[in-house]
């Protein structure tokens, strides 16, 4: 816990960074990764050491909703290997259909779900690109608020186990959990965005 308490304070808003943090003080390794979380992409590659043992699977094209998926996949190839799948709230939204079929095989899947309530990546490749209502912070269609997605009431309709995480204590306390859960299961990380 000290390589968290140093960077954050344990009751301060998550940033996406935090996760990757956590994953390297708890070291749970001999997972697969598969990241599709563009809000975790540097904060991964910087602060999670791999092993030789690790695998990570990541997609270089910027492609939404191919994470879940692949992530059920290639846990069935391997059941006794758990998955963690880092996605974004929006593209979970893309295969939300995959938490069914998770659960149908009995695939071994941690889906962690960062949620902005928003596009984050979209949004800051149209700040990035000048687009002139990026540029007065005006994002028409980038938002999932209205209504926002309840990834509790998803996760409860197809019987996966839930934890969520607001603070970097929650989420100290809901990763062990989540991983000493055998089969899917569904953490939601709300984290701030752009």
């Amino acid at each position: 816990m000290n390589a968290i308490s140093s960077r954050a304070a344990l009751n301060s808003p998550l940033l996406a960074n935090a996760l990757a943090l956590l994953m390297q003080a708890m070291s749970w390794f001999g997972s697969t990764f598969v990241n599709e979380a563009s809000s975790t992409f540097e904060a991964v590659r910087t602060y999670a050491h791999f092993s030789a043992d690790d695998e990570y699977y990541f997609v270089k094209g910027g492609g939404l909703g191919w994470g879940m998926p692949a992530a059920v996949g290639i846990a069935l190839h391997d059941p006794d290997r758990p998955v963690a799948c880092f996605v974004g709230d929006g593209a979970s939204m893309y295969s939300p259909q995959a938490l069914w079929s998770a659960v149908n095989a009995s695939a071994n899947v941690k889906f962690i779900i960062f949620n902005n309530q928003k596009y984050d990546i979209l949004m800051r490749v149209a700040k990035y690109l000048g687009f002139t209502r990026a540029r007065a912070s005006q994002f028409v269609g980038m938002t999932i608020d209205k209504p926002a997605v309840d990834f509790c009431a998803l996760a409860e309709t197809f019987s996966l186990p839930y934890w969520s995480a607001d603070t970097i204590s929650d989420l100290s306390s809901a990763v062990p959990l989540l991983f000493e859960h055998r089969g899917p299961a569904v953490l939601e990380v709300s984290i701030l965005g752009l």
